[in-house]
């Protein structure tokens, strides 16, 4: 898989390569659905040596993943042999907060994991966020365990999983408060993500304590 980025500004911008995370950066997708975030972050991926998707929305079509619907069996893959999984939890297991928190629990035991989210709220469940997902962005850098956090509504996510990311790749929002989130967090102005403003398949770049860079767009 190849992507190159295109700017109005090209003076000066970073490559795609530069904006890539570390093996123990955390990182965030945000925009809407179609806007190309998930595109984004397949690339991306490729970067990390060990990889569990947790593929919420079940929407992922990655060959190179090994693709998983039972927790009983993701728990017997060996990570040399199987080193991209992709977990989609069968309708049971998708409902129920204890599956949730043990797949999470798994994962922050398993350590030198990328965990990437393709839709971080599918894990609200009955009102309430797994314990282990918590452990794993706040102190999976311990164990090498990094969350990279794809959304669509960042206003209805946790704080902490914004504000303990380094990386922020920033499509289209439609709503404003899911545009004044991210410009809270990250400093980016929120009407330049308005949808009249931003096409699909074009974002923002911010790295933590730096200035947005941008806007980019990503051509296979």
């Amino acid at each position: 898989m190849t992507l190159s980025l295109s700017s109005r500004k090209s003076s000066g911008q970073p490559t795609l390569s530069q904006m890539l995370p570390r093996s123990t950066d955390r990182a965030v997708f945000v925009g809407q659905t179609g806007a190309g975030k998930t595109f984004l972050a397949r690339y991306a991926l490729q970067s990390q040596p060990y990889v569990v998707v947790h593929d919420g929305k079940g929407m992922l079509d990655w060959p190179e993943y090994k693709l998983v619907r039972r927790l009983r069996d993701l728990v017997k893959l060996d990570p040399r042999a199987h080193p991209r999984i992709i977990y989609r939890p069968d309708t049971e297991e998708a409902q129920s907060l204890a599956y949730a928190d043990a797949f999470f629990r798994w994962v922050y035991e398993r350590r030198n994991t990328t965990l990437y989210v393709d839709e971080t709220y599918s894990l609200f469940i009955g009102g309430l966020w797994p314990p282990h997902h918590h452990a794993c962005v706040t102190r999976g850098r311990e164990r090498k365990v990094v969350v990279w956090s794809g959304m669509q509504r960042p206003s209805w996510i946790p704080i902490v999983i914004l504000s303990e990311s380094e990386h922020f790749y920033v499509f289209r929002l439609q709503w404003r408060e899911d545009r004044t989130r991210i410009e809270e967090v990250t400093g980016l102005d929120e009407t330049l993500l308005e949808p009249r403003k931003l096409p699909k398949e074009v974002f923002w770049y911010v790295q933590t304590g730096e200035e947005p860079r941008g806007p980019f767009r990503l051509s296979a």
